[in-house]
């Protein structure tokens, strides 16, 4: 499963957000698309010439929700008909898997509370909740505004929220605002289906 998304462009062609928050962005908007797409692209010819199927599943946010849906679109086509790729970019907030007894969720986190996420996830999908036995929810919205953090996941009564980072240089806003210092990295977790997670893989840049 690869998420994509979580702040992954800026939508607005004058340095904006979808939100209104100013942003460096360089190359320019049009070149940027592109560059992304093309990122994401080589991830997933990555994983196919490995012989292993993905799931991309786009995770809307508040900095790009428009262009990540046309990059799921541009994706769809160049993916289309190929049965190793599956490709979920529902436009809702809170996506949820079912893998054997373990439940994963994905969302920003921009809009609802830490303290709620475990309510949610067992209010939105009762019945999931009950067949599984691991809960993880995966967040991209603190990679700014906790760039500060100490905390990379912290455990919410049935629930593990993961927290992943930001894999860019702070720009002139948040590097203002103080948000530096943090490691550039990624993470994959090995998630086993009776165990849930057994094991992490970070690369850090």
């Amino acid at each position: 499963m690869f998420p994509i998304g979580n702040d992954f462009y800026n939508d607005d062609v004058h340095g904006f957000t979808t939100s209104g928050t100013p942003q460096d962005v360089f190359p320019d908007w049009s070149n940027s698309f592109t560059l992304g797409l093309n990122a994401i692209r080589w991830c997933v010819d990555y994983t196919l010439s490995k012989g292993v199927k993905i799931d991309l599943i786009t995770v809307y946010s508040n900095h790009d929700r428009d262009k990540l849906w046309y990059l799921s679109k541009c994706l769809e086509l160049i993916y289309e008909g190929n049965e190793n790729v599956t490709l979920d970019y529902q436009r809702i907030h809170f996506k949820f898997y079912e893998y054997g007894k373990c439940m994963l969720s994905f969302t920003h986190g921009d809009k609802a509370k830490t303290n709620d996420f475990h309510n949610i996830m067992a209010s939105l999908q009762p019945e999931m909740w009950g067949r599984t036995k691991h809960r993880s929810m995966w967040l991209g919205h603190f990679h700014s505004s906790r760039q500060y953090k100490y905390l990379n996941h912290e455990d919410r009564r049935g629930v593990e929220l993961h927290y992943m980072r930001a894999m860019s240089n702070p720009d002139t806003w948040h590097y203002s605002n103080g948000y530096v210092g943090i490691p550039k990295s990624c993470t994959a977790h090995i998630i086993d289906k009776e165990k849930g997670i057994i094991g992490n893989w970070i690369e850090t840049f």
